[in-house]
């Protein structure tokens, strides 16, 4: 079951992981404590390879990769197609992409993001919480 957003809390900062509006991936939130949120980070499939941007002090960095690895659990095991309390984004490329808790007990401290292509999924990143930012870890 597909839920709308994940958190991502560190000491000081939260975060929210969410579908892109227009379906094209999965993008990161910052929230503050006055109400306002804004745009930190995005992973966006573009057919034959995936883009991530992401935004800094003094503007815009953005990256392409290509991920390869199937994505597995800790004992070697496929993991299930669907699982509750997930974010999901159908992209235009017909990939459902996703963004799930890191931690099966989950802990709101990263999500995995993945696509499906239909039978099986694929790994695209791993996005945690260190010393109040965000750190993305891609897959090759």
């Amino acid at each position: 079951m597909a839920v709308e957003i994940i958190p991502i809390i560190s000491k000081n900062n939260e975060y929210t992981v969410e579908a892109n509006p227009d379906g094209s991936g999965i993008r990161f939130m910052q929230k503050f404590p006055n109400g306002y949120t804004r745009w930190a980070a995005t992973i966006i499939d573009n057919g034959d390879e995936f883009v991530f941007a992401k935004l800094l002090m003094t503007g815009v960095e953005i990256q392409s990769f290509s991920p390869t690895m199937e994505m597995q659990l800790k004992n070697g095991k496929m993991p299930p197609v669907e699982v509750d309390n997930q974010v999901e984004a159908n992209t235009p490329y017909a990939k459902k992409m996703f963004a799930r808790y890191l931690y099966a007990d989950e802990k709101p401290s990263g999500v995995i993001i993945g696509y499906s292509d239909g039978s099986k999924l694929w790994s695209v990143a791993l996005c945690t919480e260190k010393d109040d930012s965000l750190l993305f870890s891609f897959s090759r």
